[in-house]
């Protein structure tokens, strides 16, 4: 079984940055919940981040995501993440997102982002 830290990592680039949406079962927990602390927003379940992402990528087709920091206590990820609308963009948003890991899937993500600077 993947450490949490491996876990995480690899969501995000698979899914996030590769843009594999069928890769999220092998990540998320089915009962999965998510929320965005600056924004309220909820997400649930696999079909939940599937939406989320879809969202996202919709409203930023040529966005670019580097993985900044890294660090794990036990079950809990925590991961520090610069967005760009496009790779060449000086323009950034910067977003703090701490992962839950139960049983070898992520089961809860808490974030805090930026605004676009």
């Amino acid at each position: 079984m993947r450490s949490p830290l491996d876990l995480v990592r690899s969501f995000i680039q698979n899914v996030w940055i590769e843009r594999d949406l069928d890769e999220i079962p092998n990540y998320i927990a089915p009962d999965y919940q998510a929320t965005g602390l600056r924004t309220k927003v909820l997400i649930s379940g696999v079909d939940g981040v599937r939406i989320n992402v879809q969202k996202v990528y919709s409203d930023y087709p040529a966005l670019s995501i580097e993985i900044d920091d890294m660090f794990a206590d036990g079950d809990k990820v925590a991961t520090r993440l610069t967005f760009h609308p496009s790779p060449d963009s000086s323009i950034s948003m910067r977003e703090i997102i701490i992962h839950e890991v139960q049983d070898g899937l992520i089961c809860q993500a808490w974030s805090i982002g930026s605004e676009w600077n």
